[in-house]
């Protein structure tokens, strides 16, 4: 029940900040306005476009960087080059599946080795299935948004609207799994090369 309440009052502070981040883009929506509350939208809309373009960027450099470095660490029965595991977030339809099993790669196989099991035997770790979830949700809301809210008359709050939120809100949090994932895939090879030097 505490996290029921938890949740709602953070999703009541979301909605309360982004009410009040779509009031500030222009004052209070009246019919005659809606058209440069759009424009306004759709300007923030291609700088944050290339913002995520430079994200991908480094995050595809970062994958490259992390598999080399499980390479350098001597971990067996790899299934992905730096290279292949890169192209597995560029190739249409690979890109739906394969990025949860390079990522999964990184994961197990950058811890320190334990005598339970071996790391390709491990699934996928919940905070990876829940990030690539919250990347898929977002890669179809927001261009669904964006072919909704071509309709200046239907951007009241309703569908839109809320798929906007939805889609903001999935990729928010994508960005904050992504960076635990990475944060954990770097401290766990960061401990493997030290485990290596003693």
């Amino acid at each position: 029940v505490a996290d029921a309440g938890a949740a709602w009052v953070v999703l009541i502070g979301v909605f309360t900040l982004l009410q009040r981040v779509w009031l500030s883009l222009g004052g209070v929506v009246v019919s005659a306005s809606i058209e440069t509350h759009v424009a306004q939208l759709q300007a923030a809309r291609r700088i944050q476009g290339l913002l995520d373009l430079a994200t991908v960027a480094v995050f595809l450099g970062w994958i490259w960087r992390a598999h080399r470095n499980v390479r350098m660490l001597g971990v067996a029965r790899l299934g992905f080059s730096p290279r292949a595991a890169v192209a597995a977030f560029l190739i249409p339809m690979v890109n739906l599946v394969a990025p949860v099993r390079v990522v999964r790669e990184l994961w197990h196989a950058s811890r320190i080795e334990d005598t339970e099991r071996p790391w390709w035997e491990a699934g996928v770790p919940g905070v990876v299935t829940a990030w690539w979830a919250c990347v898929l949700v977002t890669a179809v809301a927001d261009p669904v948004w964006r072919r909704l809210a071509a309709d200046v008359d239907s951007l009241a709050i309703g569908g839109p609207t809320v798929l906007f939120m939805v889609a903001q809100l999935t990729n928010l949090a994508a960005a904050v799994l992504g960076i635990a994932i990475v944060w954990t895939i770097d401290a766990r090879q960061a401990d493997h090369f030290k485990a290596l030097e003693r």
